[in-house]
């Protein structure tokens, strides 16, 4: 029994010391894990931090870039708007262009395609003031022809083309406000308070200088916009060149060349016109034939060229024998015609005694050397009412012309039966 029980205690004993051994790894093992949190919480924290800041310095990076792209979007987006608004402005331009082309071709006359020109250029650059000028035919001065809009300097009415650096240097001449480029010499000083900004572009046509354009302006918006007020101005270089040239060839078709008196073309032309319109208002017409006597004789005395300086001094003095209304005219040869409309026949008579009078004291040189005295003939008749033609007045005016040839020349005749004096 005893050896039993002692075999109890003696188990209960290892018992006790190994439930005492587990109970210190037990601790062991606590202390352990406890070590290993709060190592973990140690380690945990920074880290944490460390995961927050890059999770939060990812997101500013990510907010910068799309407050970037939504810059760089706000500005293309300007910038788009501005291209569209630039061309919109440039596709209106160059139909503005097209229109301004199109009409300046259909012009009669310089001055119609001076007017066009001034109220596209007005349209085109508002608050700007333009002066077109033209230069002479002697070439000596260039004279304006138009103005429209307020000039910030005014510039001279009448100047000589070397004041202008466009017209020397035939091209375009800019000034911006405080630039260093030299002022034309015929703009005035601005006033102190004014920025001033011009733009002097040459009309240049087939190698010729026809006159240039003279911008100006306080702001500098005139000179963004060049290309097209310089398209305008070669548009209408070539314009007046061509306008230019049909009057001369207008001209050429109507004058006779060596006396500058129209010709028998225009002649049978506006001696229809001038008596369709005297038939209208009921009022006289007077015609002369003209017929240098012996002009053949002198001819083959004196050559031909004799002969044309005669012909050309007499072209003078009938010029400077009629009004600005009359029609002087070189029928042919050494014959002339005379229209003098509203007149009748007594003024017509008497107008024909002038220019005898005239021709006798008529004296021509050539070749230094003054040319002989001539007289010359002249038939004269008068509208007779609705049923004259101008064939049958013409008629009537050369037989009186024979009249006064075969009655000793250096004289008068007038077809009418009316009493005038030779």
């Amino acid at each position: 029994m005893l050896q039993v029980s002692s075999a109890i205690r003696s188990k209960a004993q290892q018992l006790l010391e190994r439930e005492r051994e587990l109970l210190v790894e037990r601790g062991l093992s606590s202390r352990r894990s406890a070590d290993i949190l709060r190592g973990l919480a140690l380690l945990g924290i920074p880290l944490g931090i460390a995961v927050v800041g890059a999770v939060y310095w990812m997101l500013v990076r990510e907010i910068r870039r799309r407050g970037r792209a939504e810059r760089a979007g706000t500005e293309a987006n300007l910038r788009l708007r501005d291209s569209v608004e630039q061309l919109e402005r440039h596709t209106a331009d160059l139909a503005e262009l097209n229109r301004y082309g199109g009409l300046l071709q259909n012009c009669l006359n310089p001055e119609e395609a001076v007017a066009l020109t001034s109220q596209l250029l007005s349209r085109l650059l508002p608050g700007t003031g333009g002066t077109l000028y033209r230069i002479r035919a002697s070439q000596d001065y260039a004279e304006e022809l138009a103005h429209w809009g307020e000039h910030a300097a005014g510039s001279a009415a009448l100047l000589p083309p070397e004041h202008c650096w466009a017209l020397r240097r035939g091209q375009p001449h800019l000034l911006r406000a405080h630039g260093e480029t030299l002022r034309c010499a015929h703009i005035e000083p601005p006033a102190i308070d004014v920025e001033l900004n011009t733009a002097c572009l040459p009309l240049v046509a087939q190698g010729s200088q026809l006159g240039f354009l003279y911008l100006s302006s306080a702001s500098p918006a005139m000179l963004e916009r060049m290309d097209m007020v310089q398209a305008a101005t070669e548009q209408l270089s070539m314009a007046l060149h061509n306008l230019a040239l049909q009057e001369r060839l207008r001209i050429q078709s109507i004058r006779d060349p060596l006396t500058g008196l129209f010709n028998r073309r225009y002649l049978e032309e506006s001696l229809a016109r001038e008596l369709a319109r005297c038939e209208r208002r009921a009022l006289p017409l007077g015609l002369l034939m003209l017929d240098l006597d012996h002009f053949k004789a002198f001819n083959d005395l004196h050559g031909h060229p004799g002969g044309d300086a005669l012909l050309a001094g007499f072209g003078r003095l009938l010029k400077s024998a009629t009004r600005g209304e009359d029609i002087a005219c070189r029928y042919g040869g050494e014959e002339f015609t005379l229209i003098l409309p509203e007149a009748t026949a007594e003024q017509a008579a008497r107008r024909a005694g002038e220019i005898v009078e005239a021709v006798r004291a008529m004296r021509v040189e050539h070749l230094g050397s003054e040319l002989p005295a001539v007289t010359v003939s002249i038939g004269v008749a008068a509208f007779e009412g609705a049923s004259d033609t101008a064939e049958m007045l013409m008629r009537r005016a050369d037989r009186a012309l024979y009249r006064a040839k075969r009655g000793g020349r250096d004289r008068f005749e007038v077809a009418a039966d009316i009493p005038v004096g030779s």
